[in-house]
């Protein structure tokens, strides 16, 4: 997770530049591809629930002092070869996973998409405002 982005999105490894909004066209391709192979792409299991309900629901929020999330502006369909490399991506991602121990996979996805989340908020550098962005992001693009 530490390593850059292309480690945590391999798919931005190909066809660059990858803009803050082309990037946001393309994670949630590559996140449903990636939550359907590990087996959470629904109900309480997808960690992506989780984040937006959980982790950072309203209470989390109001203490860490967020206002109201803004509307994230970056959503709509990717651009095939996105997809395609999108897809090919979670398919790599999806065998490091496996590499996990079965019960280890869940404690580790979160944080995981968190990182990855993390990528859309662009050159913003207050963690906060990071996070807020990627649960705007989250309710706005992938819900």
């Amino acid at each position: 997770m530490q390593s850059g982005t292309h480690a945590v999105l391999p798919f931005t490894a190909v066809n660059g530049p990858w803009t803050t909004e082309r990037l946001a066209k393309t994670i949630p391709a590559f996140i449903s591809a990636l939550l359907k192979k590990l087996g959470k792409a629904s109900g309480d299991a997808n960690p992506l629930h989780v984040l937006a309900n959980i982790s950072y629901g309203l209470q989390t929020r109001q203490e860490l002092g967020w206002p109201p999330l803004q509307r994230y502006p970056f959503c709509g369909p990717p651009a095939k070869e996105d997809k395609r490399a999108a897809a090919s991506a979670a398919k790599v991602i999806a065998k490091r996973f496996a590499e996990f121990r079965g019960d280890l996979v869940g404690p580790y996805i979160g944080p995981y998409l968190e990182t990855t989340l993390s990528r859309v908020a662009g050159g913003e550098k207050n963690p906060s405002k990071i996070m807020a962005q990627a649960v705007s992001y989250v309710e706005t693009c992938l819900a």
